[in-house]
């Protein structure tokens, strides 16, 4: 058996599900959950893991975030409804040490989608596939980060291979990597 030699990165992890997933079929995974009662289930589920209880940006500075646990809708955009809000800490993806090469990066961030991946530009050169949920969840508008993400992506060697239309999830293919 050959070590598998990429990693999964999980932006919004929640709970670990997805990261679980790719745990079990032995790939490192590197989980971000900037919501600390989401953040305390992911660490049993995902233990020796390399876990992170940060919100990614495109800068690294302090953040509103706002907790909507009870919807699974906290966002670093203000949303329509929400528990109470907490000031957070973020990153860049780029500016956090992922020695491998990243086999799938995903992202589920409740409209915060194009600012994360503008943080994670340098990271993209290194990544074969990226899944991102563009749901009409962007702010008190609900908008979808559809358009915006195309543009980053496509701006960055990557191209649109699939799309679930009902689940509004885009995959994307780095055309600079072959199989």
């Amino acid at each position: 058996d050959m070590p598998v030699t990429e990693c999964i990165i999980d932006i919004g992890a929640n709970i670990g599900e997805f990261g679980l997933f790719w745990k079990l079929k032995d790939f490192s995974v590197y989980a971000f959950e900037p919501d600390v009662i989401e953040y305390d289930v992911l660490v049993k589920n995902l233990t020796g893991e390399s876990i992170h209880n940060v919100g990614l940006w495109n800068s690294s500075t302090t953040l509103t975030f706002y907790s909507a646990n009870d919807s699974g809708d906290s966002s670093l955009i203000r949303p329509e409804t929400f528990k109470n809000s907490v000031q957070l800490e973020v990153k860049k993806l780029d500016d956090i040490e992922i020695p491998k090469a990243i086999g799938l990066l995903k992202i589920e961030a409740e409209g915060a989608e194009p600012e994360i991946l503008e943080g994670s530009i340098n990271s993209l050169t290194k990544t074969r596939y990226v899944t991102v949920d563009v749901g009409e969840e962007r702010g008190e508008s609900k908008e979808s980060t559809l358009v915006s993400v195309c543009n980053i992506m496509f701006a960055n060697g990557f191209e649109l291979m699939d799309f679930n239309p009902n689940r509004l999830v885009v995959i994307f293919k780095n055309s600079m990597i072959s199989d």
